[in-house]
């Protein structure tokens, strides 16, 4: 663990980021089951937020104010891979494309409305670019300057892009949202990056601290304890025909977890007949410190 990482652990133990959270009266939730009202909702909720960058915080997006909206029932587990490629320009694109060709009128009103939420959320992420520029953050700021409007091309804009996923489907009022096969979706990121000269101990940094910040605002989340919160990663497993998916991004999330001690994200990992021993005795070393789902 870097000197680095220790410091953003204490930052986030010590809970003095929550200071800067503003107290909102909680909107009334009346409306978020019909689609003029949950835009609304939505749409009041991100006008709302402020933009805040705690200290040696190369991530952000996290909530501003002391209230978290109504929620959604279900677990949801988005197709992240295809929005961390392709961005959500092209998300839009293919919406506004979609509209323009649709004679139901519900599926347009959808359409618009799907529209609406993404004008507001991306004038919330340029807020953020412009604050990670005044404030020097040159890492942040250069991952926005291309994410979430295009897709990821390295290990840390991906985790920058899936932090803004998870922030923009929160404020959505989604309860309990997964993470899916992390380790199979990001790792053509880490491939790209160790292809061209990153470290493991450099992506290791990067993990641990994107981990941090999915700590971060958990108290606002409404589930039955703190950590129920659906923020689960299923790593390891295998393919149609047998063969082991268990990579270096696999090991690497489970060694982050370790290290972090945190409660989140949970380490869901699938093994079967022909899971080594060196991945078993691994998994343990998890459940021996009250880690993951073994």
């Amino acid at each position: 663990m870097t000197e680095r990482i220790e410091k953003l652990i204490k930052q986030l133990k010590s809970k003095e980021y929550k200071k800067l959270r503003r107290v909102e009266e909680e909107p009334g939730m009346e409306e978020l089951y019909t689609l003029d009202g949950y835009v609304k909702i939505f749409k009041a909720f991100i006008e709302k937020e402020t933009p805040i960058i705690h200290q040696g915080d190369n991530f952000g997006f996290n909530i501003s104010v002391s209230y978290k909206p109504g929620q959604l029932s279900g677990n949801y587990t988005p197709n992240y891979y295809r929005v961390l490629t392709c961005g959500l320009d092209e998300i839009r694109r293919e919406v506004v494309e979609k509209v323009s060709k649709e004679e139901c009128e519900e599926k347009i009103q959808f359409g618009k409305a799907m529209l609406e939420c993404l004008d507001v959320f991306l004038k919330l992420c340029e807020d953020y670019r412009k604050l990670a520029e005044k404030q020097g953050n040159k890492q942040l700021y250069a991952a926005l300057c291309k994410v979430p409007h295009k897709g990821a091309e390295s290990f840390y804009e991906a985790c920058v892009f899936m932090k803004i996923c998870i922030y923009f489907l929160r404020a959505g009022f989604t309860n309990h949202l997964g993470l899916g096969r992390f380790d199979q979706y990001m790792y053509p990121f880490y491939k790209r990056d160790k292809e061209n000269g990153k470290t493991n101990e450099e992506l290791l940094e990067v993990l641990e601290e994107f981990f941090i910040s999915l700590n971060k605002d958990t108290d606002l989340y409404r589930g039955v304890q703190q950590g129920d919160n659906g923020q689960s990663m299923v790593i390891g497993g295998f393919d149609k025909n047998g063969n082991s998916m268990f990579n270096e991004l696999s090991r690497l999330c489970m060694e982050a977890s370790l290290e972090l001690n945190l409660i989140d994200p949970k380490i869901n990992l699938r093994v079967g007949k022909n899971t080594s021993d060196e991945i078993y005795e691994l998994g343990t070393r998890l459940t021996q410190k009250g880690l993951g789902f073994p």
